[in-house]
């Protein structure tokens, strides 16, 4: 961040502030277990390196900001660390950061987001290279995003962009590397209480299907192909209330998923041919203290439905369900 401040003009001038939060909530799957895996651990399965599929996790997240001005533009710099702590399983915790530079040039605001983490554990799993021992499968995240805003009235805007995924998987798993793409667009229309929001994104995602260079050719190669196509549907309210400092939210999403694969059933069950759906339902109440202080209690539901006309039990393999519920305490300095 100080790099950043660093190489600004000297004739700029600005101010600097902060933002935090601490959220603590209970996930009721934090590793996404499927129907069959829950019943492996649950009849005493000791490979999947938990030792509850569900906990508390608390994530706690710090962002400066700086605010400058460069000529008739308004600029800001963002810095966030956000770390992620399991109360029992502490295996998985994790730890982000990310950049966000915005700029806002009269009506148009751009901006440009970088995100990284260095490892993001999702869950042990069979390895084919390891005679089918649970290994964690986990990746190296880097994330991209460029997009622009603009006001078409003062209460319609519209947002459209890209986000781009770089992910690098563990040793064992290098056929899952693969490269994301999402294309993006928003709606948003404001009154005087309320804030309705609508979006569609379309992400795809080439993985590399091969995990040596002697297997460079996808189709010849005896590795899983997890490259898929995925429409991306959403929807959020957010609502003032009549009680002061009170507010509500709302968001649902809806997911569709393709999976590309063109190897050979045998060689790529689990993909090729393979749809999945998912819904998520999140809602929120948010009692502002003060300006700056505000205290919310959340919920989410996640579920994924996955078929498949190879495997009539696929949802029961690679289907998962989720709830989180908990409290976040929010401070904008």
């Amino acid at each position: 961040m100080l790099s950043v401040f660093i190489i600004l003009p000297h004739n700029t001038s600005g101010s600097l502030s902060y933002s935090a939060y601490l959220n603590i909530r209970y996930n009721s799957n934090i590793c996404l277990l499927s129907k069959e895996e829950k019943e492996d651990f649950l009849n005493g399965d000791t490979t999947f390196g938990i030792k509850t599929y569900d906990d508390i996790v608390t994530r706690f997240s710090i962002t400066p900001k700086y605010y400058y001005r460069i000529g008739n533009s308004r600029l800001s710099s963002r810095f966030t660390i956000r770390y992620r702590a399991f109360l029992i399983n502490t295996v998985k915790n994790d730890v982000l950061f990310s950049f966000e530079q915005r700029i806002h040039i009269r009506k148009l605001s751009l901006y440009l987001i970088y995100s990284y983490s260095p490892e993001v554990k999702v869950k042990r799993y069979h390895s084919c290279e390891l005679s089918e021992e649970r290994v964690w499968f986990s990746y190296a995240l880097n994330k991209f995003e460029a997009s622009v805003r603009h006001p078409v009235t003062k209460s319609f805007d519209i947002k459209a962009g890209c986000k781009g995924y770089l992910r690098y998987y563990n040793k064992q798993f290098l056929e899952y590397d693969c490269i994301e793409y999402v294309p993006f667009v928003r709606l948003t229309y404001s009154m005087d209480n309320m804030t309705v929001e609508v979006g569609y994104g379309f992400k795809l995602s080439d993985a590399r299907g091969y995990d040596t260079v002697a297997e460079m050719g996808e189709t010849d190669s005896n590795d899983p192909d997890n490259s898929f196509e995925e429409d991306q549907y959403a929807l959020s309210l957010d609502l003032t209330t009549p009680l002061r400092g009170v507010s509500i939210s709302a968001d649902y999403r809806y997911f569709e998923r393709f999976y590309t694969s063109e190897k050979h059933p045998s060689v790529d069950p689990l993909h090729r041919f393979r749809r999945n759906k998912a819904h998520r339902i999140s809602a929120g109440i948010t009692y502002h203290i003060s300006r700056r202080i505000g205290l919310s209690l959340e919920y989410t539901y996640y579920r994924t439905i996955a078929n498949s006309p190879l495997i009539c039990e696929m949802d029961d393999k690679k289907g998962y369900s989720y709830q989180r519920f908990g409290i976040k305490g929010s401070l904008v300095k």
